[in-house]
C-alpha cells in the first residue's frame, strides 16, 4: 500500500515511513527495532526522517606486523532506532587478505548505537617491505548518504629486515681500453665487501653499441664471485 502511494520512494524511504508512523509502547521498548505498534494510517500520512549520513575515520591510524591493530570507527547521524548496514571496499597498498586479515566489505552499526568499530589486523610475513596502506572507503547505498570523510588510512609498519651483513657489490675499469687489432682485451674487475669464505654470483647486463657475443666475446649474464674477479672483455 505505501508502494502505491509514494511510488518514487526506495525501500529504504517505505522503511522509514513505516518507522515513523509506529505507535509507541513502552512494553516494546528493546523487543523490537522501534519499539512501537504498527499503524498503517499513521505511516500512509508520515513523513520519513532523512536518511543518516555515515563517515569514517582512523580512530587508531598505525598498525604493524610484530602484533599492532589498528581500527577505523564509522559513524551515521540520526535515529538509532534500527540497525544499518554499511559498505565499504579496501584499498591502498596493503593487500585485503594477505597483509591483513580479511575484511568483508560490510559492517552492521547496531541498534541503539550510532558507530561500528572495523579492526585491521595485520599478517605477519618474512617478506622485507615498506610501511603499506590499508584505505578504507565509504560505498554509496539508498540507506544512507555518504559523508565527509569518506575514506580514512591506515599505516602498517614492517617487521622484517634483511639478512645481516648484506654485501656490496661494485665495478671498476681495470684496462678501460680494448682493440680488435689485438690480443687486446679489456678488463672489469667485480669487487665486493664483508665476508669472502663464499662464493657470490653476480648478475650484470652488458649495453653500448658493442653487441655481446658478436663485437666481443660472448660473456655470460652471472659469475660467481671471490672478493674481487676479472671478466675479461
Amino acid at each position: 500500500m505505501l508502494r502505491a502511494h509514494f511510488p518514487g520512494d526506495n525501500y529504504r524511504q517505505i522503511i522509514n515511513r513505516i518507522y515513523a508512523g509506529v505507535d509507541l509502547l513502552p512494553g516494546l521498548v528493546g523487543k523490537c527495532a522501534t519499539g512501537g505498534r504498527l499503524n498503517l494510517f499513521k505511516a500512509l500520512g508520515a513523513t520519513p526522517p532523512p536518511l543518516p549520513t555515515v563517515t569514517v575515520t582512523a580512530t587508531d591510524a598505525n598498525a604493524a606486523e610484530s602484533g599492532d591493530t589498528g581500527s577505523f570507527t564509522i559513524s551515521r547521524t540520526g535515529s538509532t532506532a534500527a540497525a544499518l548496514v554499511v559498505n565499504y571496499s579496501m584499498g591502498g597498498t596493503a593487500g585485503n587478505g594477505t597483509d591483513y586479515q580479511t575484511l568483508p566489505g560490510l559492517v552492521i552499526i547496531a541498534v541503539g548505537s550510532s558507530t561500528a568499530s572495523i579492526t585491521v589486523t595485520p599478517i605477519d610475513d618474512t617478506t622485507v617491505e615498506s610501511n603499506e596502506t590499508a584505505v578504507l572507503t565509504l560505498a554509496a547505498s539508498s540507506a544512507y548518504t555518504v559523508g565527509s570523510p569518506n575514506n580514512a588510512t591506515i599505516i602498517i609498519a614492517d617487521n622484517d629486515s634483511g639478512p645481516p651483513n648484506q654485501p656490496v657489490v661494485t665495478l671498476s675499469e681495470f684496462d678501460p681500453s680494448a682493440s680488435e687489432t689485438g690480443p687486446d682485451v679489456g678488463v672489469i674487475y667485480f669487487h665486493r665487501t664483508g665476508d669472502v669464505s663464499q662464493p657470490l654470483t653476480v648478475n650484470w647486463a652488458f649495453s653500448g653499441t658493442a653487441a655481446n657475443g658478436s663485437d666481443s666475446n660472448n660473456c655470460p649474464p652471472r659469475g660467481r664471485s671471490p672478493q674481487a674477479r676479472r671478466m675479461p672483455i
